[in-house]
């Protein structure tokens, strides 16, 4: 069985760091390089980039919590409209001089515009910053007895507590 390698080249280096700067997950990486995720990670860990990678994997992270909140709260932007221009010119030589018209793309218009905020983004962030109060509880009760069939419920999380603690 061949030895793995223990290092990367420079280019390897810097598509993986690449790759985790946009979010892609360990194996994602270890398909494009050619190799096992478990050999990458080994690699990672002796070469001492893992510290590293951790880093750009946060950054990932981070941006894409900060545009599940600005989704979640809704948002401004200037929507800004370029449109060709026709613009006059004059080219040759002073004996034989000829007017030349080319286009020039010009800002024409600035609109602000505004995003409502999205139910689903509110959702998400709530469930993930808040479990206790927003986290659906799926609860499965199941009886052997014919005469009282499986039920599945789903509730929120305060129903839940509600029913556990008047069950006590």
């Amino acid at each position: 069985m061949a030895k793995p390698r223990q290092v990367f080249t420079d280019k390897e280096k810097q598509l993986l760091i690449g790759l985790y700067k946009i979010g892609a997950t360990d194996q994602q990486v270890a398909d494009c390089l050619g190799m096992l995720r478990q050999t990458l990670i080994k690699i990672l860990n002796y070469t001492g980039l893992s510290c590293t990678i951790k880093a750009m994997k946060s950054t990932a992270d981070l941006q894409v919590e900060q545009s599940l909140f600005k989704r979640a709260v809704g948002y401004e932007y200037e929507e800004i409209t370029h449109e060709p221009v026709l613009v006059k010119g004059v080219t040759g030589k002073e004996a034989g001089k000829k007017i030349l018209y080319h286009s020039k793309m010009t800002i024409t218009k600035i609109v602000k515009k505004e995003v409502a905020p999205d139910p689903t983004a509110c959702f998400f962030w709530l469930c993930n910053r808040q479990k206790i109060r927003w986290q659906n509880i799926a609860k499965l009760e199941h009886s052997t007895n014919p005469e009282n069939p499986p039920v599945f419920l789903m509730m929120d999380a305060k129903d839940y507590i509600k029913q556990c603690e008047k069950s006590k």
